[in-house]
């Protein structure tokens, strides 16, 4: 009896993947949170850790915007911004930028 070996294509993120970019990004919210300024600016560990998973987990380019939709959230929630929703535009651009450089 042979053993056959079988490539499955990848259809998205499971549910171990999600798991670990919601643990990375719940490290850096806390982290961003209790960090004190220095120099007056507070650094954004939320944004070191989504590169972190991007690089971990090479995602698709719908997974990249919902990860980077994702941490928009959170770095809303824990800002000190006059405006917040500028998040929203930054964070799922910063992610696809990332990816395209570091995978192309």
């Amino acid at each position: 009896m042979s053993v056959e070996t079988r490539l499955m294509e990848r259809k998205g993120l499971q549910a171990v993947d999600v798991a670990v970019v919601a643990v990375l990004l719940a490290v850096g919210a806390v982290l961003r949170m209790f960090t004190p300024p220095f120099a007056g600016i507070t650094p954004n560990f939320i944004i070191g850790m989504y590169c972190l998973a991007i690089l971990l987990l090479r995602p698709k380019f719908s997974e990249v915007i919902g990860i980077g939709l994702v941490s928009a959230a959170l770095c809303m929630v824990t800002t000190k911004s006059v405006i917040p929703f500028l998040n929203f535009i930054s964070e799922p651009v910063g992610g696809y930028c990332r990816r395209v450089v570091i995978f192309n």
